[in-house]
């Protein structure tokens, strides 16, 4: 897989992330920081959830147009890709690990205590976790540091990206808005049956038990998330052929997804519609407005300090929960309104993540992926290797 570094970058898309981060951020953290606030706020922020499903638009769309399909099926494409990504995810992952792991540890050793966990539950979710492969089964998804499930999905989306792409890349125009239209249906057909089939509702309703599961499947299983990726990745070969969408486009994304959000539980949508992919169409027109930087919005979202934020969102993801542990009970003891606690938060959680992009991401990454590429691609014998420039 060859990557495409004489193209644009697309820094409008790397602002964009985050604020899908900081929307996670404060869908988690809602009960705590926002618990007075107005009906319509509440909602907007009860709904963060959807940040990951931008996230995985993004993702799709961004390795869609780095990366051409002329080297897609040589083996030594295909483990640079997976070593730069490996590279790209697994510092910052094994830090939000790491920092927590005694709370969960605790966590986990007063539920064996009270029969509620078994030792076989506590050994896979620690495997899952560590392998990044935890968001195939309920159990284990949303254990340790819950945000890592969608890097389990990503890491899913990374090994089958360089078949995905070729594919895409033969599709004609015909065929492509074929499977574009295909996507969207196929992305809600799991929660649709989960909401709306009385056979389904009345095998949920037998057990408490069947019913976090059943969530847990629908929302964190890799393959269940995958049109998502793929969108992003249509999107990217829409973007490469040419197509931009007016100038107002991301604007009315925006303005649309906004108003949704403020309103969603009132309108009483299913909150298993919302987390896979319901808002694709607007994503979509976001994503392709941004992309194209042709407005206010793309050019606030490249500025420099926005920049900034999104190359340290992943971090902000991540460290997130941590910090939240952490800092909430220290705030409350403060006494201050929820309102500055919040703010004290996110200016803590953005600094953090800021000093991880610099001092651990950015150089791990450099290290990981000129190791890693030595030992597993650049192997030669000597005397090749002695004759090459």
């Amino acid at each position: 897989m060859t990557n495409a570094l004489s193209k644009p970058s697309l820094d409008g898309l790397t602002g964009l992330r985050f604020f899908a981060a900081l929307w996670v951020v404060l869908f988690h953290v809602r009960p705590l920081f926002l618990p007075d606030a107005s009906p319509p706020v509440f909602e907007f922020v009860s709904m963060g959830f959807v940040g990951v499903g931008l996230f995985f638009m993004l993702s799709g769309f961004v390795l869609g147009y780095q990366y051409t399909d002329r080297d897609s099926t040589s083996r030594a494409g295909r483990r640079r890709f997976m070593i730069a990504r490996f590279a790209r995810i697994y510092p910052v992952y094994l830090l939000g690990l790491a920092l927590t792991f005694p709370s969960f540890w605790q966590d986990s050793v007063d539920l064996i205590s009270v029969g509620l966990r078994t030792q076989a539950q506590l050994l896979g979710t620690l495997f899952g976790n560590a392998t990044l492969l935890q968001a195939w089964t309920p159990w284990t998804s949303c254990q340790w540091n819950c945000p890592g499930w969608s890097l389990s999905s990503e890491a899913f989306f990374y090994l089958g990206f360089p078949l995905i792409a070729a594919a895409v890349a033969r599709l004609g125009t015909g065929r492509l808005v074929a499977v574009a239209a295909l996507l969207y249906p196929l992305a809600l057909l799991a929660p649709a049956l989960y909401s709306y089939s009385p056979a389904v509702q009345h095998w949920v309703a037998q057990s408490p038990e069947r019913l976090v599961l059943a969530n847990a499947f629908i929302q964190y299983t890799p393959l269940l998330r995958l049109p998502e990726f793929i969108a992003g990745i249509l999107l990217a070969r829409v973007f490469t052929m040419g197509v931009r969408v007016p100038a107002w486009g991301g604007v009315t994304a925006v303005g649309l997804a906004v108003l949704f959000a403020c309103f969603w539980r009132t309108l009483g949508t299913p909150d298993l519609m919302v987390s896979n992919g319901l808002l694709m169409p607007l994503f979509a027109l976001l994503i392709l407005s941004v992309a194209g930087g042709r407005d206010w919005l793309g050019s606030l979202l490249a500025s420099r300090p926005l920049i900034w934020l999104g190359e340290a969102s992943y971090a902000t993801y991540i460290l997130h929960f941590f910090l939240l542990r952490a800092l909430q009970p220290r705030l409350a003891g403060l006494g201050l309104p929820h309102g500055l606690q919040l703010a004290l938060y996110l200016a803590a959680t953005v600094a953090a993540s800021l000093v991880t992009f610099v001092c651990l991401e950015k150089p791990a990454r450099r290290w990981l992926k000129t190791r890693l590429e030595a030992l597993l691609v650049d192997r030669r014998p000597p005397a090749v290797q002695a004759a090459t420039p």
